[in-house]
């Protein structure tokens, strides 16, 4: 399955869609462990992203991971926008000079991941 820039950018809108709604329980988590801030650093990263979508949508999929690094490490507050970041960054290097992404061996047989 090949996965373009733009199934991308839709799955992470649907994503973000998931997060934003999730507040009480990503806080819930969090609290239980740490300071209870990750929901509200975790939507400010997909915020972002959302913002930049129509600009993703465009660029080669190495570049639209290598943006969406830059922006993880910008917003998201704490150590979490180093390892988002970084984790995206490290996924740009894998897929460098490429257009589109090229999916194998998925466990969704039936759906695409990035359909969820």
């Amino acid at each position: 399955m090949i996965i373009t820039s733009d199934d991308y950018v839709a799955y992470l809108n649907r994503a973000a869609a998931v997060i934003r709604d999730s507040k009480d329980y990503i806080s819930g988590l969090d609290a239980a462990t740490g300071d209870g801030d990750h929901w509200a650093n975790l939507n400010l990263g997909f915020e972002a992203i959302i913002l930049a979508g129509e600009k993703l949508r465009k660029l080669p999929i190495d570049e639209v991971f290598k943006q969406i690094g830059m922006l993880m490490m910008s917003r998201v507050g704490g150590s979490s926008g180093i390892l988002y970041g970084g984790a995206y960054l490290a996924a740009a290097k894998a897929v460098a000079g490429r257009n589109h992404w090229m999916q194998k061996g998925s466990v969704w047989r039936s759906r695409p991941w990035w359909r969820i």
